[in-house]
């Protein structure tokens, strides 16, 4: 039977543990597989940054190479030379018009010496920061001065004699285009700076949009006459017609060495700076971009379809997301169909990449301007689309440019994901795999019951007739009988076989043992004992057809001082047999303790389960304990101080004690102590007084009776009566006849059996609460 019932046990016991094993290595595997991909992630992100970074670096030295080879020609210097120290003696050709370049001239070198590499030409500017000649020409021969975005980086050019490259920068309105004649100087509008900066504005400020002329520029025919040109062909002029443009100017100088002045070409940004974002871009999701310090994009978004669909760029014909988009984090992932205005869109926050960058460039604005700095972030962040994304960026002090790389939060910690998809299906399969096994070992259980009481219903059990239940405790359920031959009525308690485990069987047999030893007439009678052949265990005792003092006290209320005094000697009477055996109760409890006719006696005392008893007398001697010595036995409210706190110590006025507890609560109604758990309980008993039991009823207590029962509350076991026998003779001396007499016991009796007649007699040995119970408490395990 015991092996039966922990196979069931450990059939659902083992897939919790499973389930547990489980959760706590998918814990250790996701910090684990979380790290070693966070590194993976700081890693690819670096290396991808690393070679964006490179490549913009290599591609911006190859133009301004370039550049700088076509300034050198000296066909092409010369030209540019003439134009800068005179320019009124020079007829400008405009490359865009209808018709071809004539021979011989700047414009038909110019674009000779252009025409593989698709630049166009874009002017010539003086070292005063003048344009001399533009790729419109300039009939009027007015000298126009370079728009202010650009003049810082057209003096570096003539400071360093070395080529620059101007970031993209938006489409211009070209000089002289809607001027009043005869008027010099710089047309309405205006040059869009590089990445949208103006020189000397701060931090944050963004130049106005201009627009282009009306007017697109045209492709002349193709006449294929020797020593004519063809002017700038269709790709190159519609690169004129985009919005956003980018620049590389480089230096002109004479025959001495000495800078006169710089030529500068247009670049198209998407077909070449666009592109070099995109060399180690990671991912179905990742993108490289790069960006200024006042938190506009200036190359291209990979999602550009996107923006303009949320609104969040232009919608106009060749407009991107390249100084229209300003980096800013909506504060949730954006979605089509989503209506977002200008004035939204100003009070959301720059993202995570724009303002640690301006927070590093004002911190070393003053310490090092040239200092570059490298961050990455593997904790997800929201994107400029109010995606949650991980990623890296830096700042590139000598172009005045950050680029940042980045992907996906859910892309790049897709394999970590899954493995926690994995670890949590695989708990919950086992939990309900626990829970399925449970059910059933609960309704096998429950099978099995049934079963056994199917089988003593429909059979004997050794000698013996069963009746009918009468109660069930926590060692087993007993029932009403008759033996087969005398015809005497018998209670008969078992042990059901799924509490038959080695130690409920060894204080089974214990309890059966001791109490055969004692025959005072208060104290419970054992008959027989043995075993069915199915395992049942039982033992026969006497059938008490009685109440237990605490229904007595459930039912009727407050019991007067004299039957209290008159019960609790009797109680007396039978332990002192017990201790002078050497054994101690240690659960002197109402439940415990029962009332009964016996032999025309009314009030007769009866104290029954002795299964705690242990002895006192000769601790080290004693075969019959199984309980350690460091185990609490007993009910929390009858529990005796020295029992708490040192369980070994217990004695036979530990007893005494129980005794006085069961008297107050006879008296009262109420326990000595009572308590939200068992533990503040026990506290109680350790630390404070009782209150005197007149002040917890209305009824009168007589005085000699509360001195008694105060004194055997006592904290310290001598202050308390010396033994039972003492207490036995004190409390004989309280009893009042007048109060309780033998008519008035009669009387009462007569009464219960009346208010019973038809009902099935019911003794119950215990269905209180759980601080009613007996209980086993390991001191050493407390925590």
């Amino acid at each position: 039977m015991k092996s039966a019932g922990i196979s069931n046990k450990l059939v659902w016991y083992l897939p919790l543990g499973l389930a547990l094993i489980v959760a706590l290595t998918g814990w250790w595997a996701n910090r684990q597989i979380g790290r070693a991909i966070k590194e993976s992630i700081r890693n690819e992100m670096e290396s991808a940054l690393i070679a964006d970074v490179t490549a913009l670096e290599i591609w911006f030295e190859n133009q301004k190479r370039l550049a700088k080879s076509i300034a050198g020609d000296p066909e092409i210097s010369e030209q540019v030379l003439k134009l800068i120290e005179d320019p009124a003696s020079y007829q400008p050709q405009a490359m865009h018009h209808s018709g071809v370049l004539m021979s011989n001239t700047f414009e038909y070198c110019l674009q000779q010496r252009v025409d593989e590499i698709d630049y166009i030409y874009a002017f010539v500017a003086n070292t005063d920061l003048e344009v001399v000649h533009h790729f419109m020409g300039n009939q009027e021969r007015l000298l126009d001065q370079i728009p202010d975005p650009l003049q810082r980086n057209y003096s570096q050019l003539f400071e360093s004699n070395e080529a620059v490259v101007i970031t993209p920068f938006h489409r211009p309105q070209l000089p002289g285009a809607g001027r009043e004649p005869g008027r010099r100087g710089r047309p309405p509008g205006r040059f869009g700076g590089p990445g949208g900066r103006q020189g000397g504005e701060s931090l944050g400020t963004r130049p106005p949009r201009p627009a282009f002329p009306p007017g697109g520029p045209g492709r002349g025919p193709r006449f294929g006459k020797r020593g004519f040109k063809e002017r700038i062909p269709d790709h190159l002029l519609e690169l004129m017609q985009q919005d956003t443009l980018m620049q590389v100017a480089a230096p002109v100088t004479d025959d001495t060495g000495q800078v006169k002045g710089a030529i500068a070409f247009f670049i198209d940004p998407e077909s070449e700076f666009s592109k070099i974002m995109s060399v180690a871009r990671p991912g179905q999701s990742g993108e490289t971009y790069a960006f200024d310090a006042t938190g506009v994009m200036v190359s291209m978004s990979r999602f550009d379809d996107q923006l303009n669909a949320l609104g969040l760029i232009p919608n106009r014909p060749n407009s991107s997301s390249a100084l229209n988009l300003v980096l800013k984090d909506p504060g949730h992932a954006l979605k089509a169909g989503e209506t977002i205005d200008q004035s939204m869109i100003d009070a959301w926050p720059y993202t995570q990449v724009v303002r640690t960058t301006r927070a590093y460039l004002e911190q070393s604005m003053d310490l090092d301007p040239e200092a570059t700095f490298l961050q990455i972030e593997t904790t997800p962040f929201r994107d400029y689309r109010g995606i949650e994304v991980v990623g890296a960026w830096t700042w590139l002090p000598h172009y005045q440019l950050g680029m940042a790389i980045q992907i996906d939060a859910d892309e790049a910690y897709r394999p970590l994901y899954m493995l926690r998809w994995v670890f949590v299906v695989l708990i919950l399969l086992l939990l309900l795999a626990a829970t399925v096994i449970f059910l059933f070992s609960m309704l096998n259980v429950r099978w099995r019951q049934q079963l056994a009481m199917a089988q003593l219903e429909a059979k004997r059990l050794g000698q013996y007739h069963l009746e009918a239940k009468i109660g069930e405790g926590g060692m087993g359920t007993v029932y009403r009988a008759k033996h087969a031959l005398l015809r005497r009525e018998t209670a008969i308690k078992l042990l059901m076989p799924d509490k038959a485990d080695p130690l409920s069987l060894q204080r089974f047999e214990r309890e059966v043992k001791i109490t055969s030893r004692l025959t005072h007439p208060n104290t419970i009678q054992v008959f027989d004992y043995g075993h069915t052949p199915q395992g049942l265990f039982y033992y026969a005792m006497e059938y008490l057809d009685g109440i237990n003092l605490k229904d007595l006290v459930l039912r009727y209320g407050p019991q007067p001082s004299s039957r209290v005094a008159y019960i609790l000697s009797h109680v007396c009477e039978s332990l002192q047999e017990a201790h002078r055996e050497g054994l101690i109760h240690r659960d002197i409890k109402p439940a415990n303790i029962i009332l009964c006719e016996r032999g025309g006696v009314p009030d007769f005392v009866k104290v029954l389960d002795f299964g705690l008893v242990r002895h006192y007398d000769e601790p080290n001697q004693d075969h019959t304990q199984i309980t350690a010595t460091t185990t609490v036995s007993g009910t929390p409210q009858f529990l005796a101080p020295e029992a708490i706190r040192h369980p070994d110590q217990a004695d036979p006025r530990s007893d005494i004690y129980a005794v006085g507890a069961v008297g107050y609560f006879l008296l009262t109604g109420h326990y000595v102590f009572e308590g939200q758990s068992m533990m503040e309980i026990f506290e109680k008993h350790l630390t404070e007084q009782p209150t005197p039991p007149s002040s917890k009823t209305s009824q009168d207590v007589h005085p000699c009776l509360e001195q008694i029962l105060i004194q055997c509350l006592s904290k310290d076991p001598d202050d308390r009566p010396e033994s039972v026998g003492y207490l036995a003779e004190q409390l004989n001396g309280c009893l009042m006849e007048d109060d309780w007499s033998t008519a008035r016991r009669i009387e009462w009796w007569s009464a219960f059996h009346e208010a019973k007649a038809g009902a099935s007699t019911t003794t119950k040995v215990s269905s209180q609460t759980t601080l009613d119970k007996t209980v086993l408490i390991d001191l050493d395990d407390r925590s």
